[in-house]
């Protein structure tokens, strides 16, 4: 069995934006990916198909390696810092006169 050798992302123009320069550039959506293989087979899939304004062409973009995120930092509850414990309600008794 063949191992991926590449990961391309598949891209289509979906409309046109203009840039804070005042640059009119294209839109693009990732609808994919496209995968070569290390025997250089390859095959794509499609995670969905743009509809509208697309003039059925696909770029293809060499993936870039995501960003690691620091992994979260759970914290402990705050300690009670008087050595007590703190109080929790109790429900009233059944049959007791609500107020609600």
């Amino acid at each position: 069995m063949a191992n991926v050798k590449k990961i391309y992302d598949m891209c289509a123009i979906t409309g046109k934006y203009t840039n804070r320069n005042g640059e009119e550039k294209n839109e693009y959506t990732n609808i994919g990916r496209f995968f070569v293989m290390d025997d250089q087979s390859f095959f794509s899939v499609m995670k969905t198909v743009p509809v509208g304004n697309w003039d059925g062409k696909i770029s293809y973009f060499e993936q870039k390696p995501k960003e690691t995120e620091p992994a979260p930092t759970t914290t402990a509850p705050p300690e009670n810092t008087y050595g007590q414990q703190s109080e929790v309600a109790t429900p009233p008794p059944p049959g007791s006169d609500l107020p609600f």
